[in-house]
């Protein structure tokens, strides 16, 4: 069984960082790096990081950059999928996730913020953490034992835009910021390396950090080493995460909860908190937060009344073994 969790332009530097959150949270990781598939774009690269990246033609006929598998379909989406399930991937986590079962798993919009929405992309970090941290807590939670992050490539950032470069539109067949695949004996100064599915095409690449349009501050497929360098994650599940141990029941008694749990070891402890995996967001004003005979009653703050929060069990080190909702009083 394998666990891949694909985020989408998951550049090496913000990965690095993500990973020290996980550290912190008491997860075993290992990061690793490898180059991705050239030029550095979502169709090329993607499909490099999955499972069925041996069922692609390294013969391919280039169209916009997109491979065919074997079979002679297309590397689109949907063909995508049907490769997956093949090789005995589920792609849908609508119904939870499952130990014996493989899985391949996307998320994240890095990139379509890059573009959409350019420097500005940059303030959305802490909610891409959440959103990753939350499938990953869901995987652990139903007995998933190894998790292994992807990507297909990293980007270039520049706030007030990237320098330009100019090329001929007429010159070329396919054509995106940062390269270009260049009709057949036409000349160019510009460099050149081989299409990853066709040693046999050749794609030029805008020079430094340039771009083939002007005023753009994200921009990525060419051959920067943070566009080409991905990182590689891979998150080991230790054996007290795999107890079953779990929050069973809470009630509230004005401003004190009373906690119970399941096959939870003594020492444990539960928490109170607005946002589920920051541990800062903590409501909770008693100092004992152990739990002894899968018990536990904790007082918050009376500024809490009626809101949301989440009760947060974790084991000795913090990292969090299950979570419930619940509203403060109620």
């Amino acid at each position: 069984e394998q666990f891949y969790l694909f985020v989408d332009a998951f550049r090496f530097e913000m990965a690095k960082e993500y990973v020290l959150l996980l550290e912190k949270r008491g997860h075993k990781v290992e990061l690793t790096h490898a180059f991705t598939a050239l030029p550095t774009l979502t169709s090329t690269a993607k499909v490099k990081a999955s499972p069925v990246a041996e069922e692609v033609n390294t013969t391919s006929e280039i169209k916009d950059f997109t491979p065919f598998f074997n079979s002679g379909k297309p590397v689109i989406i949907s063909n995508f999928r049907a490769e997956l399930e093949n090789k005995g991937f589920q792609h849908s986590i609508k119904k939870g996730f499952e130990p014996a079962k493989s899985y391949w798993v996307e998320i994240g919009n890095i990139d379509t913020r890059g573009h959409d929405e350019q420097a500005e992309m940059l303030k959305r970090t802490d909610e891409l953490f959440d959103e990753i941290s939350e499938i990953i807590d869901t995987a652990i939670e139903a007995g998933i034992k190894e998790i292994k992050i992807v990507t297909d490539h990293g980007w270039l950032m520049l706030p007030g835009g990237l320098p330009s470069s100019k090329i001929v539109k007429d010159l070329t067949v396919a054509r995106c910021g940062r390269c270009a695949y260049i009709k057949e004996g036409v000349k160019t100064e510009l460099p050149q390396l081989p299409w990853e599915w066709n040693s046999s095409v050749y794609i030029a690449y805008a020079p430094g950090i340039s771009f083939f349009r002007n005023n753009e501050e994200y921009a990525h497929g060419g051959i920067s080493l943070q566009e080409c360098i991905v990182p590689e994650i891979k998150i080991q599940v230790e054996k007290d995460e795999l107890l079953n141990s779990k929050i069973s029941s809470h009630k509230w008694v004005n401003l004190r909860c009373q906690i119970e749990t399941e096959n939870t070891p003594d020492g444990f402890l539960i928490d109170i908190r607005t946002k589920y995996n920051d541990e800062k967001t903590s409501i909770v004003l008693s100092t004992g937060k152990s739990i002894s005979g899968n018990k536990c009653s904790l007082m918050v703050d009376d500024s809490a009344i009626d809101s949301a929060a989440f009760i947060v069990l974790t084991n000795e080190r913090g990292k969090i073994i299950d979570k419930t909702n619940t509203t403060i009083g109620n």
